[in-house]
């Protein structure tokens, strides 16, 4: 599903959808992966709030800051918007008291820390 004209994979046969999530898993998967350009032009579908957990994983392996900050920000805006605790998605929540985005908790732990993400 790689577009080489566009740098990016598709997330369907005919190349018509792209969305972070296809360009993070191949990130994970594939150190050298041709997708890092793509990634930073953005105008792709955003990562929903739990696949941000391998949004940040792949920013952090591949030396991506500036990607990385950006996202965490969405973070930030939840406070400004008055919630205590972390929704289900960005946008238009079902609740908001969710395990799957208290993720952040860990990757602002280990900055906080210092320490190497991959330390178990």
């Amino acid at each position: 599903y790689f577009n080489v004209k566009r740098g990016l994979y598709a997330d369907d046969p005919e190349q018509k959808y792209y969305s972070e999530h296809a360009q993070v898993l191949a990130l994970l998967a594939e150190p050298h992966a041709p997708v890092v350009d793509g990634l930073k032009r953005g105008k792709l579908t955003e990562c929903s709030i739990y696949f941000t957990f391998y949004y940040l994983e792949a920013c952090r392996l591949h030396g991506l800051d500036e990607l990385a900050e950006r996202k965490i920000r969405k973070w930030g805006a939840l406070a400004e918007e008055g919630l205590t605790t972390l929704p289900e998605e960005f946008d238009n929540p079902r609740s908001d008291c969710h395990a799957w985005s208290s993720h952040i908790l860990y990757h602002f732990a280990q900055a906080k820390r210092n320490i190497p993400l991959d330390v178990q």
